[in-house]
């Protein structure tokens, strides 16, 4: 059976992340790894090149079932209201709030899209703002104002 490479954007990736995990594997196991509950200095090294050599090895499988696609041309708007969105957010987070200053990212970075629906662009930037709120503020009690400082 002879494999043919689809996507060589893949198989190199799929093969640096082989080396790079064997490489780092080969170093951690110098060093002990303990076990789950008193873990060593080798435990961590070695768990992340595990990840890094499942990862490399399915980008490594799937350079040869997926096609690769030609690049397409470049769009300046989208990279701008990307960057510009993560700028805002980073700018305003303090003054604004997290949740206000997390809509605007969703918001800002939406209309770099090819397509942009107002209803499902509105429902994403609450549901994220929503969750970030959740996540940072109640769950990991991370201090950031949720609420413009006007309003508290």
């Amino acid at each position: 059976m002879r494999f043919k490479v689809t996507s060589t954007k893949d198989f190199w990736s799929g093969a640096l992340f082989l080396t790079i995990a064997a490489v780092a594997g080969t170093v951690a196991l110098r060093y002990p790894a303990g076990t789950l509950s008193r873990m060593g200095p080798g435990f961590f090294p070695l768990a992340l090149s595990v990840m890094l050599a499942l990862t490399g090895a399915v980008l490594l499988a799937r350079s040869f079932i997926v096609t690769e696609v030609g690049p397409t041309r470049s769009r300046p708007v989208a990279v701008l209201c990307v960057l510009g969105g993560a700028a805002l957010f980073a700018g305003l987070v303090d003054v604004m709030g997290l949740a206000l200053t997390s809509a605007l990212l969703i918001i800002v970075t939406f209309l770099g899209g090819w397509e942009s629906s107002w209803g499902r662009m509105l429902a994403l930037a609450t549901g994220m703002a929503a969750f970030v709120v959740i996540l940072f503020v109640l769950l990991l009690n991370v201090q950031l104002r949720i609420w413009p400082a006007l309003w508290s």
